[in-house]
């Protein structure tokens, strides 16, 4: 019924289907979870402040520094055989408690990307430096960070890597 060129067609459209099929799932497979919380690095009297750590969760944190310097802290666990790339931003506020009514200084900055399979744990470690936040570091009372994933989803904070 068929002859060898024309199996040779179907095949090929089959796959271009296919590929195309399972690129538009992936690129809507998107998800992302914010984590927000105060500042939490204790003051020692006569001390000077140069650095204001916020601890989210286990295996979760982020740091400013008077000079402008941040930097975002993460372990994340993927939970899946299939791969998912992960990215983790981080954003800094003057709020009141727990982050509310919060004024942010800056827009999210995704600071790490890594893709994990096979169930894997990474540690994503990341910074930048930005002179405005240098300037207003004694204002910073709360930061936001996001962790983002593309592609098969499904994570754990677990408190530290394997």
């Amino acid at each position: 019924m068929y002859d060898k060129q024309d199996k040779r067609v179907l095949q090929t459209i089959c796959l271009l289907v296919s590929v195309l099929a399972s690129t538009t799932i992936a690129a809507k497979d998107v998800k992302s979870v914010d984590y927000e919380t105060e500042a939490e690095t204790p003051w020692l009297p006569g001390k000077a402040k140069t650095e204001k750590e916020f601890n989210f969760r286990d295996g979760l944190k982020a740091r400013l520094y008077s000079s402008g310097d941040f930097n975002v802290e993460a372990v994340i666990q993927h939970r899946r055989l299939r791969c998912g790339d992960y990215s983790v931003g981080v954003q800094f506020a003057v709020g009141k408690t727990s982050c509310a009514d919060a004024e942010w200084l800056s827009e999210l900055r995704f600071l790490t990307k890594l893709k994990h399979c096979n169930s894997a744990t990474r540690l994503h470690l990341g910074g930048l430096r930005d002179e405005s936040l240098a300037t207003q570091f004694e204002r910073v009372t709360c930061a936001r960070v996001q962790i983002k994933c593309r592609g098969v989803c499904d994570w754990n904070l677990p408190d530290r890597l394997n």
